[in-house]
């Protein structure tokens, strides 16, 4: 079957998906298209844009949406509906966006539980429901045959693709713009031995149909969160192989066994289109065969997802009860049928053997009253079973009354709900700015640690300078112990001078009682002291040296600001004292001169 040239009915909003309007569809995408037309018919929730399928719930997406969905709606988007669609990766739509949207189902709990949406909005990929939409043909090219079905945009030659994976054929889900190419694919993937997916749409048909796939690892993984996503709603691991020997290996020891569809109807129940009866039935029929009649309990869990459910369910609740008359009438009916035919056949075999005559014909009429009355019997029996229907219809009537006020208190404690997820919000709300709190802490601690950091490298480096400053105090401490043997030598010298001295003022005693000689001696003595003088004044020179290469090093090192001063020694008189004392003692020509010599002599004989 191809696409209408013309539309079945109007969809009063904007489908986008990849790829709209172009030639070459990828299979996944343009899936949009044929859930329109072979599932729902075309009155729906309010909204300007609508999303089917896909990995589209993403910040990005979303804002090119407002943008393009200009030329689709005449307006700018103000709300979308996100029904079977999953993230891109865990926080591809923010909370911002989020509140934009209407989420009736998603593709797999990850995605719900990124979102934190609650176990009331339903799970699984729409792709799960083709098998409600078509009834797959047998591909005869297909069948024992191992199939790759890698990506839309994998341009990789099919050789190249078959000696990697080692598979029997590549199947590509580049498809025209038709359902007949949607439908024959979907025969394609029903047809094969095994599939090794890298779309995840053939991985999904594969799982609908019942046909044993595994994941192909193709070196590049195509939004590795949605194939997480799907894996978790079937309850199968997420892990890929690139050989499809390896692929059934895995298939027979860990998905074979664990596959488990999700349950359908509730899907069903939220859609944003009402949903044509033929393909809810199969739906239900499915579910029931894989859940049981507890699969039919399902209502959705918000207001919108409750409207949708009720105008859903209104015409199937009827359709279903009908259908379960019917079975019971029919059964009863064909074991009617039975018994008459039986009675018939009696009937024939007993007129063919007309041999027997009367008696026998005679018994048979008797078999055959008997039969009537087992008939009448039956009759009978059929008019107490549709009394007794009677009687549960009306118990039915009283079910669904009682039904009513059980959704009735639903609404009010889905209200609660509600507010309660209002309280829950506002909390998550002050949790995160206690989180931008704490953050901002984190920012300032690691603000001091980098403070405290620098503050421990100029530590380092004033302890490097003080270790080189009481190096170089060392060095001047050495270079102060030398410059004082140094000075100890001079003073030593000095001593000798004063000894020389001494010895001088000795001999000059001796020679002032020497009167004969003293005017000699006097000379020879004054020349003697010239010389100790000269020798006296050098000394102090070198000290005057000394003290001021002193000076210069503890200017230089402050260490040695608080060190102890040197005793000073006794300075020898001026040249100019000298003189005048051996004058007083050499020639004590008046009593003046005589006093004096005489103190001179008692200091020189003190001293």
């Amino acid at each position: 079957m191809g696409q209408p040239s013309q539309p079945e009915f109007l969809i009063d909003c904007a489908l986008p998906y990849w790829l709209k309007g172009e030639e070459n569809q990828n299979f996944g995408d343009y899936l949009t298209e044929f859930f329109c037309a072979r599932l729902f018919y075309g009155v729906g929730l309010a909204a300007k844009v609508t999303h089917l399928i896909g990995s589209v719930m993403d910040d990005d997406w979303l804002a090119r949406q407002i943008d393009t969905d200009l030329s689709l709606t005449g307006s700018r988007t103000t709300k979308t509906v996100f029904w079977g669609c999953g993230l891109r990766s865990e926080t591809s739509l923010s909370e911002k966006a989020q509140k934009q949207c209407t989420i009736l189902s998603v593709r797999g709990p990850l995605t719900r539980s990124s979102l934190r949406l609650g176990i009331s909005v339903p799970i699984g990929d729409p792709a799960l429901l083709l098998p409600a939409l078509h009834s797959p043909r047998q591909d005869a090219a297909l069948v024992g045959r191992k199939a790759l079905i890698p990506h839309f945009l994998d341009a990789r030659a099919d050789a190249e693709l078959l000696a990697l994976s080692g598979c029997d054929v590549v199947l590509r889900p580049g498809i025209s713009r038709s359902f007949a190419a949607v439908e024959e694919f979907i025969d394609q993937v029903a047809s094969a031995e095994f599939i090794l997916a890298g779309a995840l749409h053939g991985a999904i048909v594969a799982a609908a149909y019942g046909t044993p796939f595994a994941y192909w690892d193709s070196g590049q993984i195509d939004i590795p969160f949605k194939w997480r996503d799907f894996s978790e709603s079937v309850g199968i691991p997420c892990e890929f192989h690139k050989t499809v020997d390896a692929g059934i290996r895995h298939y027979e020891t860990e998905i074979n066994g664990a596959l488990k569809l999700p349950p359908l109807l509730p899907v069903l129940s939220v859609a944003p289109f009402p949903v044509r009866q033929d393909a809810l039935v199969r739906v239900i029929a499915a579910d029931i065969e894989r859940f049981g009649i507890a699969s039919l309990r399902h209502r959705g869990g918000t207001k919108i997802q409750s409207a949708l459910a009720a105008e859903t369910w209104a015409v199937p609740a009827r359709l279903i009860g009908a259908l379960f008359e019917q079975s019971r009438l029919e059964q009863m009916n064909n074991e009617h049928q039975s018994r008459i035919a039986q009675v018939n056949a009696e009937l024939e075999r007993s007129e063919a053997e007309n041999a027997d005559g009367k008696q026998r014909l005679v018994s048979l009429q008797a078999k055959l009253v008997d039969a009537q009355s087992a008939h009448g019997a039956a009759a009978e029996k059929l008019k107490q079973f549709e009394a007794r229907n009677a009687d549960a219809a009306e118990k039915l009537k009283q079910f669904e009354a009682r039904n009513a006020d059980k959704e009735q208190r639903l609404v009010l404690m889905q209200a609660k709900l509600a507010d309660a997820q209002s309280a829950h919000d506002a909390a998550a709300e002050k949790l995160k700015q206690s989180e931008s709190r704490l953050a901002e802490g984190a920012q300032t601690i690691a603000s001091l640690r980098g403070n405290v950091s620098d503050a421990l490298l100029a530590c380092d480096a004033a302890v490097s300078k003080v270790t080189r400053l009481e190096s170089k105090a060392a060095e001047a401490e050495q270079r102060v112990a030398s410059m004082q043997a140094q000075l100890s030598a001079v003073l030593s010298q000095s001593a000798e001078a004063e000894q020389r001295i001494a010895s001088l003022q000795a001999q000059l005693s001796a020679a002032l009682s020497e009167s004969a000689e003293a005017e000699q001696r006097i000379a020879s003595l004054q020349a003697q002291l010239s010389a100790a003088l000269s020798e006296s004044d050098a000394a102090n020179a070198g000290i005057a040296q000394y003290k001021a290469r002193v000076a210069e090093t503890e200017a230089q090192n402050p260490y040695l600001s608080q060190a102890q001063p040197i005793k000073k020694r006794s300075k020898l008189r001026s040249f100019k004292d000298a003189v005048k004392a051996i004058g007083y003692i050499a020639l004590p020509y008046n009593k003046r001169r005589r006093n004096k010599r005489k103190k001179l002599m008692t200091g020189l004989r003190s001293y």
